[in-house]
């Protein structure tokens, strides 16, 4: 015991932590002068850096050395290797799946709900085959054009809508915003359940069945939240997030729920939708907003990697260009949640060690214990 605590509090120690942050910081710099021919790739990804979140955002690419590498997978760790061996459908996983849904009891039809906006042609394509490929298909698509200036949304919805019946759309006369258009997609939705999907995000092939297994096994289920990863221009996976079950505090701390979020349809229209105000986060506000009129018992995370978000090499996603903004939502989001449950006292600002996240700081009670 007495070596063990020994151990730990070397590495606690401040002389520890930053002799190895020291040693990255020095293998990095001892890598870019070895390796010139890049630099302009890093002054460009500063550069967006910049655009998306100003100098603040650029501190943190310069500080990425010296942070510690908690999150970084383990040696010899292929997520490549990983997908082929346990997240790859084979023709009798398939097989399984088409008698497990032909013999469920209920087999509740899912309305994935998607707000669009000037969405390229070959991603909103991707999108939409993401949703008519799912092997569970007792689903509907309802899509919201938020106005797109160029035509081509509205064509490919049209065209899609005319392939398959289950693809619903309408397009708004005016931009209005995330928000605004999710809920307007929203208000064609018949489902016992909602799936929300980003105009340019992927679901997984047995997304949608894995969300009817689990009410199968939980019929009193509200709300259902699966792990994800992201997917690049040309389908390459990577950065998956196992998440673990459903935690309050972690939830204060970053958006737990997405991706994928399933809500009950009665949840969402008890809690009156989305939040205009909070466009960049609307999805968070949403979250919390829903956690407070539910039983936890009536919350389930699924453990499959189930939603593929895009991430653009250029940040042309909302949350890329604008991210400043959806982190002042998002802590405004929480604040908003906090001040409704009666503890305006704690605090919430960024966590110290990663911006993109919240703390939240709780008062100590009066008298203090000891």
């Amino acid at each position: 015991m007495a070596l063990h605590q020994t151990v730990y509090k070397i590495a606690d120690s401040t002389w520890w932590q930053r002799k190895g942050s020291y040693a990255r910081a020095a293998t990095r710099l001892f890598y870019w002068l070895a390796t010139p021919q890049r630099m302009s790739r890093r002054l460009e990804l500063a550069r967006q850096r910049y655009s998306s979140g100003g100098w603040p955002a650029v501190g943190d690419l310069l500080a990425a050395p010296f942070a510690p590498p908690a999150m970084r997978p383990r040696a010899g760790f292929s997520y490549c290797k990983w997908i082929s061996a346990y997240d790859t459908l084979s023709a009798a996983d398939r097989a399984a799946i088409r008698r497990h849904i032909a013999a469920m009891p209920r087999r509740p039809l899912i309305s994935v709900v998607v707000p669009a906006y000037q969405t390229p042609a070959r991603v909103l394509r991707e999108t939409i085959e993401s949703v008519r490929g799912q092997a569970y298909p007792h689903w509907e698509l309802c899509i919201a054009d938020d106005a797109s200036p160029s035509s081509h949304v509205a064509d490919i919805l049209r065209e899609q809508a005319a392939l398959d019946s289950r693809i619903r759309w309408i397009r708004r006369e005016t931009n209005g915003g995330i928000a605004e258009a999710t809920n307007n997609a929203l208000a064609l939705a018949t489902g016992e359940f909602v799936a929300l999907l980003d105009h340019d995000d992927l679901l997984a092939e047995r997304a949608l069945y894995e969300i009817a297994a689990e009410l199968e096994r939980h019929p009193k289920t509200d709300l259902l939240f699966s792990d994800e990863d992201k997917v690049d221009e040309k389908g390459r996976r990577s950065e998956p997030y196992f998440k673990p079950e459903y935690s309050y505090d972690l939830l204060l701390g970053q958006n737990l729920i997405n991706h994928l979020a399933v809500y009950r349809r009665a949840l969402l229209e008890r809690v009156g939708g989305l939040d205009p105000s909070l466009d960049g986060s609307q999805d968070y506000d949403l979250a919390l907003r829903a956690i407070e009129a539910i039983d936890p018992g009536r919350i389930r995370h699924i453990p499959f990697v189930l939603y593929h978000w895009r991430q653009e090499a250029g940040g042309g996603s909302f949350s890329q260009r604008r991210l400043e903004a959806c982190l002042r939502n998002a802590r405004m989001a929480v604040r908003r949640h906090l001040d409704r449950m009666g503890h305006s006292a704690a605090k919430v600002s960024e966590a110290p060690l990663a911006r993109i996240w919240n703390r939240v700081e709780w008062p100590v009670p009066d008298p203090a214990p000891s």
